[in-house]
């Protein structure tokens, strides 16, 4: 890697795009309890709804994009 300008700012759209993909199932709970009022008291049941109802795949809903905003706009 070049010089350490460039070396800096590709690590940091790395490490923002990691996080951003790692926390994307804590943000869709979030998200959940906040929009839809569900009856879920904390994270975890509300983890574990999104689990039992849409399958492991429902805590990843928009990580791509979330990862692409967090990794590239804000990491840049």
């Amino acid at each position: 890697i070049p010089n350490s300008t460039t070396r800096d700012s590709l690590l940091l759209v790395l490490c923002a795009s990691v996080c951003a993909l790692l926390t994307t199932p804590l943000d869709v709970a979030r998200t959940k309890l906040i929009v839809e009022k569900t009856n879920d008291s904390n994270v975890i049941e509300c983890l574990q709804a999104i689990v039992r109802e849409e399958g492991a795949k429902g805590l990843m809903k928009g990580s791509l994009l979330r990862t692409i905003y967090w990794g590239v706009i804000v990491g840049e």
